[in-house]
């Protein structure tokens, strides 16, 4: 939705298509041709769709929700601008000066930042006004929770920028100046650092399992907490064989109420090397802290069971059953929640509501999920994408709902100030 709240002077999909078809002739050459200059306007919301926008300035403006896929932006000019949710998927950005821009939640997946300029720019806050009384802030360009794997970023100049909770997965990041930079819970696995300067950079928390971090410049890098190939906690070393044994245990404990058989207990296991994870029926299982970072849990069988302060983050969980289930601070950072059964689990006269409290859902999917009267109290929903959820009921009491999409959501109207207030 394009919603011009900026204060800045709205851009029509006409005006705009027209300004793309003459730089377009200025590009080639062609006589009656002009450089695109929009600088200080609101493009949100606009249509760019494989427009060719080579060297177009467009300094300080908005472009919130805009659909940039697969154009050409190389040597653009983003200084300062707002990209915040923007689709900017396999566009071509080489040497494009993003210093200052905010880039929170957008989707550069497959994008090629070649030689970019991502570094600090003194520019004026998004909410500053013509009368010079707005508020200053520090120019730090933002790109978290940012989408951009496999996006191409070899000799980016990125001091200081922040990547926090962004994707960054097979990037290639070669001799990239990122000093300074923050990479705190980001997504690096198998990325290509070599050669790259990350002089003080944090990455605090991040997956970094596959990533290459040869001949870089490393003083004061932090990697407190961070995720990578090697197992971590106690790692699930049965055989498929012996899992198979374990489960018709678990099969059989259920069937029989706990008479025989004995209950699935993962708890504490790195699950990541299990193949085919979403075959398991893991229905009444414990798994409290463990962790399934970017596995496959598509249509499982999750409900009544114990998750409690696991690791799901870019896990891919959509059409799961989760009813019924305690989840109660775990992480699920940009993960695939869309279309997930999390609903009251039903027996008899009585009921298990689902318990999702404390847990982070930072840029998470829950799109078309079934999510009523889930609990959600001091839940981080920043940035979660709840269009057309089934929040009715829902607890979401001290829970973070930070520029939350909810586009066609169904809520309960007291709820509904939580969202918009």
């Amino acid at each position: 939705m394009a919603g011009h709240n900026s204060g800045l002077p709205p851009v029509s999909q006409a005006e705009l298509d027209k300004a793309i078809k003459s730089h377009a002739m200025y590009s080639e050459g062609s006589v009656g041709g002009a450089r695109a200059v929009l600088t200080d306007r609101d493009l949100s919301g606009l249509n760019f769709r494989g427009a060719n926008m080579s060297g177009a300035d467009f300094s300080h403006s908005v472009f919130k929700n805009a659909d940039m896929a697969d154009g050409d932006f190389s040597n653009a000019v983003f200084f300062g601008c707002d990209l915040r949710s923007a689709n900017l998927q396999n566009a071509e950005l080489t040497k494009a000066d993003f210093r200052g821009a905010q880039v929170i939640g957008a989707n550069l997946r497959g994008a090629n930042l070649n030689k970019a300029d991502l570094r600090k720019g003194q520019v004026m806050s998004f909410t500053t006004n013509r009368k010079g009384d707005g508020q200053q802030h520090d120019g730090r360009t933002l790109f978290t929770g940012a989408l951009l794997s496999e996006a191409n970023m070899n000799g980016i100049r990125a001091s200081e920028v922040d990547f926090t909770d962004a994707d960054l997965s097979e990037v290639l990041l070669t001799d990239a100046d990122l000093k300074n930079a923050k990479f705190l819970g980001a997504n690096l696995e198998d990325s290509d650092f070599s050669g790259a300067v990350l002089t003080n950079a944090n990455m605090n928390g991040a997956i970094i399992s596959g990533a290459k971090f040869q001949d870089v410049e490393r003083g004061g890098l932090d990697l407190t907490d961070t995720l990578n190939d090697e197992q971590s906690g106690t790692q699930l070393q049965k055989s498929a064989k012996d899992l198979k044994a374990l489960l018709l245990e678990h099969v059989t404990w259920i069937e029989t109420t706990g008479k025989n058989g004995a209950q699935l207990n993962l708890s504490g296991y790195d699950l990541r090397s299990v193949a085919a994870f979403n075959k398991i029926p893991l229905t009444a299982c414990r798994a409290e802290k463990a962790i399934f970072v970017g596995m496959d849990m598509s249509s499982m069988h999750l409900q009544s069971g114990h998750f409690e302060h696991s690791d799901f983050r870019d896990a891919t969980l959509s059409k799961s059953d989760m009813r019924g289930t305690h989840f109660d601070g775990s992480d699920f950072t940009r993960a695939n929640l869309s279309s997930i059964k999390a609903c009251p689990l039903q027996f008899g006269k009585g009921q298990l509501v689902t318990n999702m409290s404390g847990c982070s859902f930072k840029y998470a999917n829950f799109e078309n999920a079934d999510l009523r009267d889930t609990d959600f109290s001091n839940a981080d929903l920043s940035y979660a994408n709840l269009n057309g959820a089934n929040l009715r009921g829902a607890n979401l009491t001290g829970a973070i709902l930070t520029s939350v999409y909810f586009e066609d959501a169904q809520i309960d109207d007291e709820a509904l100030i939580n969202f918009v207030g």
